[in-house]
């Protein structure tokens, strides 16, 4: 695995997390509060680091941004779906039989991707 460039971050508050897709370019970030500021010993600390190189190790990141981003489009297709069927959804003129039945479609099939992508979102996300 390639080293990951080192940030740290101006926070009081212990922390420390990955960034990027993938191990050429990710970013391992730490908190000044939990550098310099919390009682972990040593192995504490470097368990963290650990734990964090492990999510670039295996791609959890990358993981995790493409279940956001579709949960993030399927969030938007429901909401102007929904405010679509909300202003009429364009049945001013003439017979929009299909479009009936398609806000619907778009709206529950944007619904289940919704929440497949915050369940695998969640399963990417350790327990402490």
């Amino acid at each position: 695995m390639d080293k990951p460039r080192i940030a740290i971050a101006p926070a009081r508050m212990p922390n420390a997390f990955a960034t990027w897709a993938n191990s050429k370019n990710a970013v391992l970030c730490v908190t000044e509060g939990l550098l310099y500021h919390s009682d972990l010993t040593q192995e504490e600390l470097e368990g963290i680091l650990a734990h964090e190189l492990s999510h670039v190790a295996h791609k959890d990141v990358q993981v995790m941004t493409y279940a956001s981003l579709l949960a993030i489009v399927a969030g938007l297709l429901v909401r102007f779906a929904f405010y679509s069927e909300i202003f009429g959804g364009g049945r001013r003129g003439g017979d929009n039989g299909n479009a009936a039945l398609l806000i619907p479609l778009i709206m529950l099939a944007s619904a289940v991707v919704y929440a497949i992508s915050f369940l695998a979102d969640q399963a990417a996300v350790p327990v402490p």
